[in-house]
């Protein structure tokens, strides 16, 4: 520690000329000594490197803001390339979706054109039975009332 000049004796003299017993005024002058020792000053800073000190934080806060700077471009450029190939690989796959999609309209048309032609071929089929049903029904009652006739006639002149 620095001290600051103080006469310590002198101090004393002057607190037991004003009364005080030895023992308090050494206490006193004791105390007071304490007071006006200074911390050691070695460990402070001088003007000039306090200067150079905040020329370096400025350097580096400087080059703190250029590096963030350089981050926000780079991450907005990532984001940005990020997002291209994000659209690229929705585009992909909403193409795929609708070719399978498309794939599956086709599978149904022709199963419907199958089942359209079938319901046709069957139409058709019960069209001919129909008709041959109406002709085998007609040519039974043709032959019927043609044994009918032949009956009544036999029993009209038997």
């Amino acid at each position: 520690m620095n001290a600051i000049a103080f006469d310590t004796l002198d101090a004393s003299k002057t607190l037991r000329n004003a009364g005080v017993d030895e023992r308090t005024a050494e206490a006193i002058v004791a105390v007071v000594q304490r007071t006006v020792e200074l911390p050691p000053t070695d460990h402070l800073a001088t003007r000039e490197q306090v200067e150079r000190l905040e020329e370096h934080f400025e350097r580096l806060e400087a080059s703190t803001r250029e590096h963030f700077e350089r981050l926000e471009v780079s991450t907005r450029d990532q984001i940005e390339r990020l997002e291209a190939s994000t659209r690229g690989q929705i585009e992909r796959l909403e193409a795929w979706t609708r070719a399978r999609f498309d794939a599956v309209d086709a599978r149904f048309d022709a199963l419907e054109a199958k089942v359209d032609a079938l319901d046709k071929r069957l139409t058709s089929r019960f069209d001919d039975l129909k008709t041959t049903v109406y002709a085998a029904v007609g040519f039974q009652l043709v032959g019927l009332v043609g044994v009918a006739g032949f009956l009544y006639v036999v029993l009209k002149h038997a």
